[in-house]
């Protein structure tokens, strides 16, 4: 019997929680503006031998899916976030879903091209064959895996909430489901702000067609307060469905998938197709930077829809830093942790 060659850069037990009768799933294709009402879910988000032949990368997820299978359907059923070593498990999963996908590799690829063709500018006429490796001896797949599923840590301070849509709403998914956002600097021409690290880091999960994990920076955002089922908030406008629905238009590579056949998914790409990017946007540049002899500053396209959300605001002080920030000559990365460090040391020698 031959070994499985498809393998799925979205897990079939995932998108079968969107699906109305256990076998197919509804679709939307971005790329085309046509909607397919029944579709096997099966036959979605794959490619031939992706993970490689030897079955190495591919045996390894899907260790991790069997665990996620168990966790994500036991917060569907109870409605609760999960806790200890579960959350721990939670946060690896979604960081390996974020860089398991083609668009993910492909960016890898990308921003691997741009920084060669910096380094050669900044290495131009030196002799060093041999002594500077190229991103091109690198399966961007793998790194991109690799370097995700390594960052999960950096979201081990966020909060979480489940997000429950209102009656006679849904969640959409896609095949790019785990989405990154900032909206604190969402100003920024490039989307390198919404990286795990960063000061207002947000990311958008939707598990459920009526329920989607949140997380997000507390020192940034307050978020409305929960319901007595400790850390679910129950959504009240279709508006702020929209804009989490948006995200998936925005993000998805090719499809969006949904279970309801009847919801209409082109009213949502007319409203949010123009969010999409036909190609990732990635700059990498050789620049002089005072006494230093030359460095390579990468900036990243992605996600941007407005972001507007009625039970989540950007918290005073967090818009009193982003103004100072925004009056600096240099906007280097801000992150989280040394910032909000700095933010209570700030607070303690007021009060003191």
């Amino acid at each position: 019997m031959p070994e499985n060659k498809r393998h799925h850069y979205v897990p079939r037990f995932y998108l079968k929680h969107f699906s109305p009768d256990g076998k197919s799933v509804s679709l939307f294709n971005c790329k085309l503006a046509r909607t397919i009402p029944v579709a096997s879910y099966k036959a979605q988000c794959y490619r031939d031998y992706f993970y490689g032949k030897d079955q190495v990368l591919e045996k390894i997820l899907a260790e991790m899916e069997g665990e996620s299978a168990t966790t994500l359907g036991s917060i569907i059923d109870s409605e609760t976030l999960p806790t200890g070593a579960q959350a721990e498990q939670l946060a690896v999963f979604l960081m390996a879903q974020h860089g398991r996908t083609p668009a993910a590799a492909a960016l890898v690829a990308m921003i691997g091209d741009k920084m060669d063709a910096a380094l050669g500018e900044l290495t131009a006429g030196a002799d060093l064959a041999g002594e500077i490796p190229s991103f091109r001896d690198v399966d961007p797949l793998l790194l991109s895996v690799h370097l995700s599923i390594k960052a999960y840590r950096t979201l081990a301070d966020l909060e979480a909430r489940l997000l429950m849509a209102p009656p006679a709403c849904e969640f959409v998914t896609s095949d790019m489901p785990v989405v990154f956002y900032n909206q604190l600097f969402a100003y920024r021409p490039r989307a390198d702000a919404a990286a795990p690290g960063w000061l207002g880091f947000q990311l958008f999960f939707p598990i459920a067609p009526r329920l989607t994990l949140m997380l997000f920076d507390p020192h940034v955002y307050s978020v409305a307060p929960n319901s007595p089922n400790k850390g679910l908030i129950q959504l009240t406008s279709p508006r702020d469905v929209d804009q989490l629905n948006g995200l998936q238009i925005a993000s998805a590579e090719e499809n969006v998938y949904f279970h309801n056949r009847s919801l209409d998914v082109e009213r949502l790409h007319r409203l949010f197709g123009k969010f999409r990017a036909a190609v990732p946007d990635v700059d990498a540049a050789a620049i002089q930077d005072g006494e230093k002899s030359g460095l390579i500053a990468v900036q990243i396209g992605g996600v941007r829809t407005k972001l507007e959300l009625t039970f989540m605001t950007i918290r005073s002080r967090a818009k009193k830093y982003r103004t100072a920030f925004q009056q600096q000559r240099y906007q280097p990365a801000v992150v989280r942790r040394p910032t909000v460090a700095e933010w209570r040391d700030e607070h303690e020698s007021k009060e003191e």
